[in-house]
């Protein structure tokens, strides 16, 4: 509105990070999407072990992808799930809840650093779409006979999931770009824990994907 009003042309470059404006935009926005996903992908999870156990009774009545209401406007609606998942005995269920809260609060904090407005950002349909292009090539297909412990095993999957698009994202505000795949393929699995960088949303993302890495599933 500033440059409008005095009827000066806005610049395309962040002056600060000299990276295209319109970009950075961008990445800002597709990160909500990536964090509402994992949040998604872990109720569903949730609710795969829960059907094992205890909630047998609604196996077959209700799907596990279907638990998570999400409204046209993209809000992730899980206060209900949340509840009867938190009530619950089961101790790998409770750890994923753990990594819910986490990503919770790195959603917090991440629409306080930037100033964002969550309704705006979740309107955006580019928003969504280049979320899906940074999860979609780290997801894994995975066999699964229903049992307990493959599902368990199959968790691993997802944390690595989890793990890849963090740090693809990350690297994404480093470089100023959408399409970062190759280098943060590589550096991934190469040197991961020694990627440096003082962008305060990169750190963030870094510290999330850090505090997400004990996995109880494995093995």
């Amino acid at each position: 509105m500033f440059f409008a009003e005095c009827g000066i042309e806005k610049p395309s470059v962040n002056m600060l990070t000299g990276y295209n404006m319109e970009i950075e935009e961008q990445i800002k926005g597709s990160i909500l999407h990536v964090l509402n996903f994992m949040i998604r992908e872990l109720l569903k999870q949730c609710f795969k072990l829960a059907f094992k156990k205890e909630l047998s009774d609604l196996k077959g009545l209700v799907r596990p992808d279907s638990i998570c209401h999400v409204t046209e406007e993209g809000y992730v609606c899980c206060g209900v799930e949340l509840e009867l998942l938190e009530i619950l005995d089961d101790e790998l269920i409770k750890q994923m809840l753990v990594s819910i809260d986490q990503i919770l609060d790195c959603i917090d904090r991440y629409l306080m650093i930037n100033n964002l407005d969550m309704e705006e950002l979740l309107e955006e349909q580019i928003h969504e779409q280049n979320a899906y292009e940074s999860i979609s090539i780290y997801v894994y297909k995975q066999k699964c006979n229903g049992s307990y412990k493959t599902i368990c095993k199959n968790i691993n999957a997802v944390y690595l999931t989890f793990e890849q698009v963090l740090y693809h994202c990350a690297h994404q505000f480093i470089r100023g770009k959408l399409n970062v795949f190759d280098g943060a393929f590589d550096f991934f699995w190469e040197q991961n824990d020694r990627l440096e960088t003082d962008d305060q949303n990169a750190l963030l993302l870094l510290d999330l994907m850090k505090s997400l890495r004990y996995n109880p599933f494995a093995g």
